[in-house]
This record gives C-alpha cells, structure tokens and sequence, in this order.
C-alpha cells in the first residue's frame, strides 16, 4: 500500500510554528501585565501608608516643615501610580491583541488539520477500496482454479 503523504504538509508545520510563537509572545506579555499590576499594588500599598501616617500625624500634630514633604511625596507617588496605571493599561491591551492573534493562528491551524484529517480519511478509503478488489480478484482467481 501506499504510505499517506499530506500534500499541505509543510504548511500545517509552518503554521504550528507560528502558532507556537504567538504563544510565547503571549505569555511574555502577560508576564509582563502582571509585573506592571504588581508594580501597581505595590506603589498604592506605599501611597495609602505613606497617607495614613500623614493624617495620623496631622490629628495628633505635624510640625510645620514636615507637611510639604509629605505633600511632594504624596505627589510624586500619585504621579507614579497614575503612570504604572497607562503602564498596565497598555499592556493589558496588548495582551489583547496577542490573544486574538493567537486565536486566528489557531484557527488558521486547525483548518490545516482538518484538511488533513479529511485527507488520510479518503486515503484509507481508497486502502480499503484497493485491499477489496485485491481480495476480489484473488477470490476470483482461486475460484477460477477450483472449477
């Protein structure tokens, strides 16, 4: 018999190929939005701290040259957060666009494998289809020399 050869072969590899690298550009990705939520928390857990030992300070009394420091930082920390924010967002969105990449490559693969699929299917038909006549015409032959 014939052995199956997928004619689309080197087509259904390159596209697991591709398929493979959108996965690691994924996980890169999203290794990185959890680094900048991380980051995230971790400036807010400084900025609520960094507040409530101000407001502590304020309520029991704050001497006079500690109060712009702490309002620079508080600031600045802000400023820092908001900045980790747009950092967070922009990477959330990308890990967006690299998932629906992902996605289409994916589909785009299994369409191959369907295609593959359907063709070793017709292959061992026609297998079948050529051990059956093989059958047949030995059956033949052998009824032949009976008679």
């Amino acid at each position: 018999m014939k052995k199956f050869k997928f004619s689309l072969n080197s087509l259904l590899e390159y596209r697991k190929r591709l398929e493979e690298g959108c996965q690691r550009e994924l996980l890169e990705h999203m290794d990185a939005l959890k680094r900048a939520k991380e980051a995230l928390e971790a400036c807010r857990l400084q900025f609520m701290t960094c507040e409530s030992i101000f407001l502590k300070k304020q309520s029991e009394g704050i001497e006079g040259r500690e109060i712009p420091l702490y309002s620079y930082y508080l600031k600045r920390t802000g400023a820092t957060i908001q900045r980790l924010e747009k950092t967070a967002d922009h990477a959330r969105l990308e890990v967006d666009q690299k998932r629906a990449v992902l996605l289409e490559h994916t589909r785009k693969r299994m369409m191959m494998e369907k295609l593959r699929e359907r063709a070793l299917t017709e292959h061992r038909k026609a297998e079948v289809k050529e051990e059956n006549k093989k059958l047949d015409e030995i059956s033949v032959l052998k009824y032949g020399r009976d008679s």
